[in-house]
């Protein structure tokens, strides 16, 4: 199935089908789900990256470049994949493209991308594996959230071993 995955940096203008699958992925995300004006507001001022199979879009990542809270750096502001497509590496692959996107046009300010994270997210020990580290600085919404962070680079090596690995 992952070799028939396509990757890719969704348009802020999407189809009525894109924006219903990406609504549906968070409706499913196991957690108190963005309502539909978030998502559309994700859409339009932030940059989404995709996982799409068999012309549906199974998996998304949203970035906020340059957050000005997290030093200037990337902010990763949602991830989630559809269930019945968990465990196949897509969240690690959507972190991996949209990473890579901001090395290789350069805009990745400080080099550093950052996530804050629930303590109690099952994603806690993904984000641990792939490499961000925790760091010393208050969560953006001012819950018991952990802030982390990491050079894109150092997190794009470290997936691909993990992928490597397997």
């Amino acid at each position: 199935m992952n070799k028939d995955c396509v990757y890719y940096k969704l348009s802020n203008k999407v189809s009525r089908k894109q924006f219903y699958e990406i609504v549906e992925i968070e409706l499913n995300s196991g957690f108190i789900p963005y309502t539909e004006s978030m998502i559309a507001e994700c859409i339009l001022y932030m940059d989404n990256f995709v996982c799409s199979y068999n012309d549906e879009i199974i998996g998304f990542i949203t970035v906020e470049p340059f957050d000005e809270l997290y030093a200037e750096s990337n902010y990763i502001v949602n991830i989630s994949v559809y269930p019945d497509y968990r465990g196949n590496n897509i969240a690690k692959k959507l972190i991996r493209f949209a990473c890579n996107y901001y090395l290789e046009n350069k805009l990745i300010k400080n080099k550093q991308i950052t996530l804050d994270v629930e303590l109690n997210n099952k994603a806690l020990k993904l984000y641990e594996l792939i490499g961000f580290e925790r760091l010393n600085v208050p969560s953006r919404n001012g819950k018991d959230n952990i802030v982390m962070g990491q050079d894109a680079k150092v997190i794009v090596n470290k997936i691909d071993e993990i992928l490597e690995n397997k």
